[in-house]
């Protein structure tokens, strides 16, 4: 992990390799995010949401997953119609 030095004004010099990785040159502009204690200095995108496209996995689908755990805690449970008429020979109570 590269360590940097910061300048009188606040400045800080980003390390070579990072600068030609992230295609950083003199008048860029970074985004500076703080979160949890820690500095984030992000190069912006053209378009964010294409960037941000398959950053999550496809599968196993989480709220599919999430499903099957609850009907394992509710293994009887079969949910009622509520408008459905009484069975035959039972008076419906309201």
């Amino acid at each position: 992990m590269p360590t940097v030095k910061t300048l009188a004004k606040g400045q800080i010099v980003i390390p070579v390799h990072l600068r030609k990785k992230y295609d950083i040159q003199p008048g860029s502009v970074l985004h500076l995010l703080e979160y949890g204690g820690i500095l984030y200095l992000i190069p912006p995108v053209a378009d964010p949401v294409k960037a941000a496209a398959g950053s999550l996995p496809r599968r196993p689908s989480l709220a599919k997953r999430l499903l099957r755990e609850r009907k394992k805690d509710f293994p009887c449970h079969t949910p009622i119609a509520l408008s459905s008429p009484a069975p035959y020979g039972t008076k419906r109570i309201s």
